[in-house]
């Protein structure tokens, strides 16, 4: 079971992928186009150019993740607008963004203390 921890890094990438790549492609936009180590454990989450899928993938230190997500009905609307390619998110951030709400709308209390 994959589960989000709140000191685990997750990056949401601006722009869209093709997702026709797999495991290897996708570890290759990581290493090539963001200049990240996929094998780092950080989970980096794309989306592709007609906005109705959602990938996330992950290293957990044993293997791979690479989950694929896609809305039965409309397109998710809402994806991170930023003039950076790479956009930090919260775990809480990224349910959101898989049910389709709008981040940059969203405002939650400050971190009491900051996790490393």
């Amino acid at each position: 079971m994959l589960q989000l921890t709140p000191h685990m890094k997750i990056y949401a990438v601006r722009d869209p992928i093709s997702f026709r790549n797999r495991f290897d492609g996708t570890a290759a936009v990581c290493r090539n186009v963001h200049q990240m180590d996929p094998y780092a454990g950080s989970l980096f989450v794309f989306i592709n150019r007609c906005r109705t899928m959602m990938r996330c993938y992950l290293f957990d230190g044993m293997g791979e993740w690479l989950c694929d997500y896609r809305i039965a009905q409309g397109t998710f609307r809402h994806w991170v607008k930023s003039d950076d390619l790479l956009v930090t998110l919260q775990p809480h951030l990224l349910y959101l963004l898989l049910r389709g709400g709008d981040p940059a709308i969203v405002t939650t209390p400050p971190e009491w203390k900051k996790l490393t």
